[in-house]
């Protein structure tokens, strides 16, 4: 110990506070790049929440497609002329109370027929239902 002198003491000492500022560097530029290390982990996050909001959103486009203007209304036309078509055979009796026919309407419309044609004296039969057929589909 002996072999220390105050020159060699004051040396160290120096060297020292230099290698304390260095720390102090060290220290500071650790801070900052954490800092922008927490930044980044908050955007990353933020990020990860949007693109798992999108997947989503795009499975569940995938699962149920959207229409196109022109295919809704290609499907819109389709079903406007299948409505049409089941209404052409559909017959139409006038006359009748609602709910006359009481779950049989076959059933009901051969009685009506049948005291109708024989109340009613028309000649030919045949001519008749042909007649009244014509009629029933003209309305």
């Amino acid at each position: 110990m002996d072999n220390i002198t105050n020159k060699n003491l004051f040396d160290m000492l120096q060297k020292m506070s230099v290698d304390m500022e260095d720390l102090k560097t060290i220290k500071k530029t650790m801070t900052s790049v954490e800092e922008k290390l927490s930044g980044l982990v908050n955007r990353i996050t933020e990020v990860e929440e949007r693109v798992s909001g999108i997947e989503d959103t795009l499975a569940k486009q995938k699962e149920n497609p959207a229409v196109s203007k022109e295919e809704w209304r290609t499907l819109r036309d389709k079903l406007a002329l299948m409505e049409d078509r089941s209404r052409r055979n559909n017959l139409r009796f006038v006359g009748f109370d609602e709910g006359s026919e009481q779950r049989d309407a076959a059933g009901f419309l051969n009685r009506f027929i049948t005291t109708a044609v024989t109340d009613v004296d028309f000649g030919n039969i045949k001519s008749w239902v042909a007649f009244g057929v014509r009629h029933m589909m003209a309305i």
